[in-house]
């Protein structure tokens, strides 16, 4: 029991510690890490970097002087979460190495260790055990993940959570030129799909307007008329999100 619990915690990737150290140390980067995970497992791994964390899907924000806000609205209502407790514990006991995980706004069972077909058995009779029975009035949304079952408070998405927690940057650092750049980096596209959307801005081919991102700071395309002195001074932003419990995150993709 004591090997499958050290099993279950989430650590940083040894081989990313020191080049995320040099990236949360160029004055000119701007990390956020965000997760499903709960606030004291982002200070576990991240208390020693210049970083910006964003916990619970950016439900909770902390600065880079270590101080913790919500990010997202006040009308938070957690108060399902202490009967769906009993019906995650049960599912776990019932499925060798599996693990259920309890936070402050949402519940998570974890059979990423077990069995998998197994296990993907045990999740589709847990689905089907909470949509008849204990959310059938609660207003939650589920998320079925690779290996996961999460059930979380309704409309709290990191795709909702990353628009706010950079308009918080943004705030914060007093900026008045554009983020000139943005790198997203996640690995369960089911998951942080929303969060790709976000920076998608979907212009048509034919369209040559300028536009406005909706985090506040005008987006020009490689505009002719930025000297070489403003273009060194935007801030980079970027934002590595680490969903379904990996904090290992992996290249996506994208231009």
């Amino acid at each position: 029991m004591a090997d499958q619990v050290k099993e279950t915690e989430l650590n940083l990737h040894p081989e990313l510690e020191q080049p995320l150290k040099r990236l949360c140390d160029d004055p000119t980067s701007t990390v956020v890490i965000m997760s499903g995970s709960e606030r004291c497992v982002l200070e576990k791994n991240f208390e020693d970097y210049n970083v910006w964390l964003a916990a619970e899907h950016s439900v909770f924000i902390r600065t880079t002087n270590k101080n913790w806000s919500q990010n997202l609205t006040n009308n938070i209502h957690t108060d399902w979460i202490a009967s769906m407790k009993h019906v995650f514990e049960y599912f776990t006991t019932r499925t060798p190495r599996s693990y259920c995980e309890l936070r402050e706004t949402s519940i998570v069972w974890s059979y990423k260790y077990s069995d998998f077909k197994f296990g993907r058995r045990q999740a589709k009779d847990l689905l089907n055990h909470l949509r008849t029975g204990p959310i059938s009035n609660a207003s939650v949304d589920i998320v079925q993940g690779e290996r996961s079952v999460e059930v979380r408070v309704n409309g709290v998405s990191k795709g909702v959570g990353i628009h706010g927690s950079l308009g918080q940057v943004i705030r914060n650092k007093d900026m008045k030129a554009p983020i000139d750049y943005v790198l997203c980096v996640g690995h369960f596209l089911p998951k942080d799909e929303d969060i790709y959307m976000l920076f998608d801005l979907g212009i048509p081919a034919t369209t040559a307007a300028p536009t406005h991102s909706s985090l506040g700071s005008p987006i020009d395309e490689q505009s002719p008329n930025r000297s070489e002195e403003e273009t060194k001074a935007d801030d980079h932003s970027v934002i590595a999100s680490d969903s379904d419990n990996s904090c290992c995150p992996v290249n996506r993709n994208m231009p």
